[in-house]
């Protein structure tokens, strides 16, 4: 279920989304490109269009993200997983029940269950967890939700990478400690430095940077 794609974050359209699932992903705080997907995310956050998106929140501890889901359920760090396979399970079964979650957890993951269910290809899941079985679960989730790859996900494009894919040694002739920066962010950053020797150094030295 990586979809041949390696080390590399999905692309997630939250303006498409009609059911979103967080686990453990602060998508409006800390998690991956959060400034671009709170701008889209909002998008559908407007009752003057007649229908809202419906956000699920599985987290350890209080985020932005969190405090601003429709339904927030607190677990463990160690259940994060659970929930992703109990979610996986649901997709199919939407009333199933697993005795390694308590109740109160079941009840909201059979709850995110239905909503993802009835979204379709419109539904999208998250998990912040850098457990490679967890991020694949999500994706056989996100793959079985109506097709929501393609839709709502996808892995072509993608500015977000995980890993060291590129060391910046100088910037504007003085070393640079930040290593292993990714090459979306090479981008993004581009504009905010203001010394045009300084903006190329950045760029030269990123082997993943491309400018659009």
């Amino acid at each position: 279920m990586d979809f041949g794609v390696n080390a590399t974050f999905p692309t997630s359209k939250f303006e498409e989304a009609s059911a979103i699932v967080s686990i453990g992903a602060d998508f409006l705080g800390t998690f991956g490109d959060s400034v671009y997907y709170a701008e889209n995310w909002a998008k559908t956050r407007k009752p003057e269009n007649g229908s809202m998106s419906r956000m699920h929140a599985f987290e350890t501890n209080m985020s932005l993200t969190g405090s601003n889901a429709d339904y927030r359920t607190m677990v463990k760090p160690s259940e994060h997983g659970k929930v992703a396979t109990a979610l996986l399970s649901g997709n199919y079964r939407p009333r199933v029940r697993t005795n390694s979650l308590p109740e109160s957890v079941q009840a909201a993951v059979i709850n995110a269950a239905k909503d993802l269910k009835k979204a379709g290809s419109k539904g999208l899941v998250l998990a912040g967890s850098n457990e490679l079985d967890v991020q694949r679960v999500v994706n056989a989730i996100n793959n079985a939700s109506g097709c929501s790859v393609g839709s709502t996900v996808t892995y072509d494009g993608t500015d977000l990478f995980q890993g060291q894919h590129g060391c910046i040694p100088a910037v504007d002739g003085r070393t640079c400690k930040m290593r292993g920066v990714a090459h979306g962010h090479c981008r993004r950053l581009q504009p905010r430095l203001r010394c045009p020797r300084a903006q190329s150094s950045l760029l030269r030295h990123c082997p993943m940077s491309r400018l659009r």
